[in-house]
């Protein structure tokens, strides 16, 4: 008896199911914001990340605004962005409380959920948002259509001036 072949995008669609199925969509710091006493990397992961999925499908207790975070984790700018920028408690919240976030790591090759397929992560970096240079946040609308974008280092302060915008409407007015 011959042995049973396995079609390669049957073996993905399944193994991007079980992602998908074990991807948790909480919401973070929910008025609990880490302390000064944790480190940058652990107050990083109590970010509320999400799969790429969130950013184009309606989900329960989905956000109107999503930030899609593309960086190269050789990258000293993305590596200080995390640290600095992502670990600001005031960053935090408004992200948690009115964002979904996701993220793309050039070093990385996963595959990813884009409208009703399943590609690599940087296909969609390059290829769909023309990212050609990290760090780079792409503001996405429910739709997840782009709204802004922004290349390189940004402080808190001005991330969140940013963020405020955007959820103010004004993104237009939003140009780095």
């Amino acid at each position: 008896m011959r042995p049973r072949m396995v079609r390669s995008d049957c073996v993905i669609r399944f193994l991007t199911l079980i992602a998908l199925c074990s991807t948790p969509f909480l919401l973070s710091c929910s008025g609990d914001c880490p302390t000064g006493s944790d480190t940058p990397d652990e107050i990083y992961t109590t970010l509320n990340w999400v799969g790429t999925e969130v950013l184009y499908r309606p989900v329960e207790g989905k956000h109107d605004y999503s930030l899609l975070f593309v960086l190269d984790a050789r990258c000293g700018y993305c590596q200080r962005l995390k640290r600095e920028t992502l670990t600001d408690p005031d960053v935090i919240q408004i992200l948690g409380e009115s964002f979904n976030i996701a993220q793309i790591d050039f070093t990385v090759d996963t595959a990813v959920f884009w409208q009703d397929s399943t590609v690599s992560s940087t296909y969609i970096a390059r290829v769909v948002y023309g990212v050609q240079a990290v760090p780079t946040i792409i503001i996405l609308n429910y739709k997840g259509e782009e709204i802004v974008r922004g290349v390189g280092f940004r402080e808190p302060d001005e991330l969140i001036t940013i963020l405020e915008d955007v959820l103010d409407g004004r993104w237009g007015l939003w140009v780095y």
